[in-house]
């Protein structure tokens, strides 16, 4: 179920589709619909992923450089093995072994989230260039491409991996006493403690959840472009990524958030995004106006925040 706090989103997209849908009709086709889909889904899975740090009071910054030696190692693994499952492992193994040294940083060595992160930023990254020689592994086996092949079934499987994150998250989330306890320990780590919430295992959790979401997703955007590459996305994703979980009622100071909002902030910013570009806007225009739009967001959490005080 969607809560309130995602209806003024989900409002401004239907306005936004409104005003900008007779300047350019393409923006509504079946094709662009799709295409914009198919895009979106990986982002969707990464901004889950972000969702659990933001729960529980941190913030990870990495996504570009997990994505990309994810992807790298998968490829890599592939090649010389000729196996889709052993790419699809590596993978997710080496988002998974990022979030659990992020969630250690942070929740044992009482590092902050900003600084561990933006440090694998620019470390992971460097060490996926390095072990391609910034060149693209390519010769990817069929059946791991197919994650991305919508011909044979009329949907991509690929889709069905990320609404099956989306939906494992959200039961985990809603359903379960570690979900619970995930927003406690954002809310107030302190009470969470004496509450015999454990805190700093719920806080590694969460970065490792993180982390194997960006495996995840290195997995989908590598499928889609038949590629393993160090540069897969650019860094400005994280843009997107923190975008589209404040914009879904995540909050910069933890403890609240959905997976439904998620979903919602994720179409709000590939719509804007999308339709930025069918009108002729070059790239940095297209930041600068998902840059306000997310600064609007941040506003409105920080009156939620203090409404609630």
């Amino acid at each position: 179920m969607v809560g309130h706090s995602s209806f003024p989103p989900l409002a401004l997209a239907a306005l936004w589709v409104a005003a900008v849908a007779p300047l350019r009709p393409e923006l509504v086709s079946a094709g662009n619909l799709g295409s914009l889909a198919a895009a979106a889904l990986p982002l969707l899975v990464l901004a889950v992923g972000q969702l659990f740090v933001l729960l529980v009071g941190g913030i990870d910054l990495s996504a570009s450089a997990v994505v990309g030696l994810a992807s790298v190692a998968g490829a890599l693994a592939m090649t010389r093995t000729e196996s889709a499952a052993a790419g699809v492992a590596a993978m997710a193994g080496v988002g998974l072994a990022v979030g659990v040294f992020h969630g250690v940083a942070v929740a044992v060595l009482r590092m902050p989230a900003f600084l561990v992160t933006l440090a694998t930023l620019i470390a992971v990254g460097g060490a996926a260039v390095w072990a391609t020689a910034a060149k693209p592994v390519t010769d990817l086996p069929e059946g791991f491409v197919a994650l991305a092949d919508s011909s044979r079934w009329g949907v991509a499987p690929g889709v069905g991996v990320a609404v099956l994150v989306a939906a494992l998250a959200h039961l985990l989330l809603a359903r379960t006493v570690t979900g619970k306890q995930l927003y406690a320990v954002g809310l107030n780590p302190a009470t969470a403690r004496v509450s015999g919430v454990p805190v700093a295992a719920r806080v590694v959790l969460a970065f490792a959840l993180c982390g194997l979401c960006g495996g995840v997703a290195a997995a989908l955007y590598t499928a889609r472009l038949e590629v393993g590459l160090a540069t897969l996305v650019p860094k400005e994703i994280l843009l997107d990524v923190l975008g589209a979980a404040v914009i879904g009622g995540a909050s910069l100071r933890g403890g609240r958030g959905t997976v439904p909002g998620v979903v919602v902030g994720v179409v709000v910013i590939a719509l804007i995004g999308n339709s930025l570009t069918l009108l002729d806007l070059d790239h940095w225009h297209v930041m600068m106006a998902k840059g306000g739009l997310i600064f609007l967001a941040a506003g409105l959490d920080v009156w939620r925040t203090r409404g609630a005080a």
